[in-house]
């Protein structure tokens, strides 16, 4: 039985994830594979919607392939992260709500990065130090972010 790892990821907006099998990504002609050209190929099309991207690429496949025959089977599947477009679907009347919310969640971010600093400067273990200060940074981070949804729902609500 294999086993794997959890990993988790940040996707910053308008983030494009390809999930791919090896029968795209290894197929070869003239001794190069498909997959060298699979970012570039992103980047070219990194305003296009999830479907327009999958057409890209069958369309780029198919012009490397030429007249040669695919050798493996192939499964594909492009998400593209979009918050504002995740936030459109939200009722709009609710988003003074949303907005306050955040404004909370700020608040409450920056209450908890005092107290882990205050901890680490409690703390004698280096490693318990080390710990609260890594949740600083974190909690930092979050806020930033926070900030920045914070600022894309106010673009939304005035718009």
């Amino acid at each position: 039985m294999m086993s794997y790892e959890d990993q988790y990821i940040k996707l910053d907006a308008d983030a494009v994830l390809l999930l791919t099998t090896d029968g795209l990504l290894e197929q070869t002609r003239d001794g190069s594979q498909y997959g060298d050209r699979i970012q570039a190929l992103l980047k070219q099309n990194v305003e296009s919607t999830s479907g327009e991207i999958v057409k890209a690429i069958e369309e780029d496949f198919g012009k490397f392939l030429g007249e040669q025959k695919n050798e493996d089977d192939i499964t594909l599947l492009v998400l593209k992260y979009s918050y504002e477009q995740c936030a459109v679907k939200y009722d709009v009347s609710k988003l003074e709500e949303f907005l306050e919310e955040i404004k909370e969640a700020i608040e409450d971010d920056r209450g908890a990065q005092r107290k882990y600093s205050s901890l680490a400067q409690k703390s004698h273990a280096p490693a318990v130090k080390a710990f609260f200060q890594q949740l600083v940074m974190d909690e930092a981070e979050h806020e930033k972010l926070l900030k920045s949804r914070y600022q894309a729902l106010k673009k939304i609500n005035h718009s």
